[in-house]
């Protein structure tokens, strides 16, 4: 069994407008493609565009909702399963990515202890096919939700299915992601 947890409606809708103001005012103008990325063979494995959020709220003052990142930690550390464990002493670094026409992101592992993804989109109406999660080389695959998030061991390989725009006009209309990288903390 691949250890990887699933929760809809991850954020409440006052949290989801908190968070979309917050990116609209301050992440959306600060993208770029110089995030960081896994490689094959010298060459980049994702196409898509974001923003450490770290650089655009240095001082942590971000207004993005706390609380339920925190709930999910901590219900995680109640149960059995050895390896949530690690979510005892952990930090965290915030990216937000956005994949467009045809962006996904292939096959690979993040160099952390746990990733955790929250899926959004900015409008309410299906915008886009794909963008899919694969883990293990297909052994799981997590569909696309808006306000899911899904949290799984960092080592584990995964990738993303090309996104395909409905309507390539439409401005944003592809997948979000908030992703936390979750690390040892050593303090």
């Amino acid at each position: 069994m691949i250890p990887y947890k699933v929760y809809d409606n991850f954020f409440s809708q006052e949290e989801l407008t908190s968070v979309w103001q917050e990116f609209d005012k301050n992440v959306l103008s600060k993208v770029t493609t110089d995030t960081g990325t896994a490689t094959h063979e010298g060459q980049p494995l994702k196409d898509n565009w974001g923003c450490w959020l770290g650089h655009v709220f240095p001082d942590n003052s971000t207004k993005i909702p706390q609380s339920p990142y925190t709930n999910i930690i901590e219900n995680i550390e109640a149960e059995e399963e050895w390896f949530w464990r690690y979510f005892l002493k952990t930090k965290a670094s915030a990216l937000l990515s956005y994949y467009g026409d045809g962006d996904s992101y292939g096959k690979h592992f993040d160099q952390t202890l746990i990733t955790c993804l929250t899926w959004l989109n900015i409008y309410p109406e299906k915008t886009f096919t794909g963008g899919d999660l694969i883990l293990e080389g297909g052994k799981d695959i997590v569909e696309y939700k808006h306000n899911r998030t899904v949290i799984f061991p960092s080592m584990m390989f995964h990738e993303v299915t090309p996104v395909k725009l409905l309507d390539p006009e439409k401005e944003y209309s592809g997948r979000f992601c908030l992703t936390l990288f979750f690390m040892q903390d050593e303090t």
